[in-house]
């Protein structure tokens, strides 16, 4: 009878866990490239910038390099990623590509590498979706759906300026 009780516990245990993670999104591929867990946090209306965090897996055997972003309401989108200068100070840098090596994959989260949406030409709410299409040398264009989360929800993130 223990037995089953704690198989019953760890059960509902782990359907727990997975709810309170961050949303599973959905999954889009363009070739070798699957994206994952597309979300970004809520913006202010007179907000400039916000950042988009997803997961990037690479299926095939060769590189592949993330190289644009786009949606709608921004006029331009860049990539940020985590540096460290000479003097041991953290900061982040504009990079021109995000690389997934064969085999691999990366997850862009709060304080490392990210998607920054730029001009921003409106707001968004938490529960909201919106479309992004992302360019891969290789791969090409996949469309992916981006989650709106609240911010006071979301440990660590912070929008880019």
């Amino acid at each position: 009878m223990r037995i089953l009780i704690v198989t019953v516990f760890l059960a509902l245990a782990g359907s727990l866990s997975a709810a309170l993670a961050h949303h599973d999104g959905e999954r889009s591929a363009a070739a070798n490239m699957v994206v994952s867990h597309a979300w970004t946090v809520e913006n202010a209306a007179n907000a400039h910038a916000n950042a988009v965090y997803l997961t990037l897996e690479n299926t095939g055997a060769e590189a592949d390099r993330l190289v644009g972003a786009e949606v709608d309401f921004a006029r331009a989108s860049s990539f940020r990623a985590p540096v460290m200068d000479e003097e041991g100070n953290y900061g982040m840098k504009q990079v021109q590509a995000i690389a997934v090596q064969g085999g691999d994959s990366i997850t862009l989260q709060p304080g490392g590498a990210q998607i920054v949406l730029e001009d921003l030409q409106g707001e968004y709410r938490a529960g909201d979706h919106f479309h992004m299409t992302l360019t891969f040398e290789k791969a090409g264009r996949v469309e992916v759906e981006v989650l709106v989360e609240d911010l006071d929800e979301v440990d660590g993130a912070t929008p880019s300026s």
